[in-house]
């Protein structure tokens, strides 16, 4: 090979590795603030699992926003489990209400979370009634 094709070849790399960064830039900024938090069902689940029964909400700035549940399932909740605030307010300089995508992606998230939760709870529940007691 002769240095001008060893040139091109490098040139062709590094126009190749810089493409593959910027399309991960792009993956990671589409995102948003969720970050690692791309399954809500999985992490429902394995939150049960290790015993943690909590919910998620948006804060909003008058609110909290626990999407996913029924007004009698959201009393229940907000007296008997801990809620987890997906977006933290003191962190950020705008306000979630307005960035539609970032606020449609946490409702998303959090509806599916909750969802999956609060089916996991009275699951439990039920198996607890209908075991036989002596």
């Amino acid at each position: 090979m002769t240095s001008k094709n060893i040139f091109s070849l490098l040139a062709c790399m590094v126009i190749g590795l810089s493409t593959l960064l910027a399309i991960s830039d792009e993956i990671k900024d589409s995102r948003g603030d969720l970050g690692k938090i791309n399954d809500p069902v999985q992490d429902a689940k394995q939150a049960y699992h290790h015993g943690i029964k909590e919910f998620v909400a948006i804060t909003l700035e008058q609110s909290l926003l626990l999407p996913g549940l029924k007004a009698s399932q959201e009393q229940m909740v907000r007296n008997q489990y801990a809620i987890r605030s997906l977006n933290r307010r003191s962190q950020t300089s705008s306000t979630i209400e307005q960035d539609p995508r970032r606020m449609h992606q946490l409702k998303r998230y959090a509806n599916r979370y909750n969802l999956t939760m609060i089916r996991l709870i009275e699951q439990e529940q039920l198996d607890q009634q209908r075991q036989y007691r002596y």
